[in-house]
């Protein structure tokens, strides 16, 4: 309910849960000092793997909008959109889906 009604077949699980063609509902954490445009850390999840987008660092959240990295533990906070009426703030752990 909500969806396109061919967006899985084209993404493979579409929006968040779509790791192969599709940056969205995803946080990327990429070099911006290295490579052309950028580099891709190597122990991001997916780095390795060619088939999949190697930027995510952790994925299926529903429309993120806000995050904060706390200076003294490194520790990601982020604020997404969530179902019907409420939202959501997780701590984001690398590779983990929030889907």
């Amino acid at each position: 309910m909500g969806q396109v009604s061919d967006w899985y077949n084209i993404n493979e699980g579409g929006k968040g849960q779509d790791i192969r063609q599709n940056l969205l509902g995803s946080i990327l954490r990429i070099d911006i000092n290295s490579g052309s445009p950028y580099g891709v850390p190597s122990d991001n999840p997916f780095a390795e793997n060619q088939d999949d987008m190697k930027e995510i660092y952790a994925y299926g959240l529903r429309n993120p909008y806000r995050f904060s990295i706390d200076s003294k533990t490194g520790m990601i906070i982020a604020a997404y959109v969530g179902q019907v009426l409420s939202g959501q703030i997780n701590v984001i752990r690398l590779a983990d889906n929030y889907g």
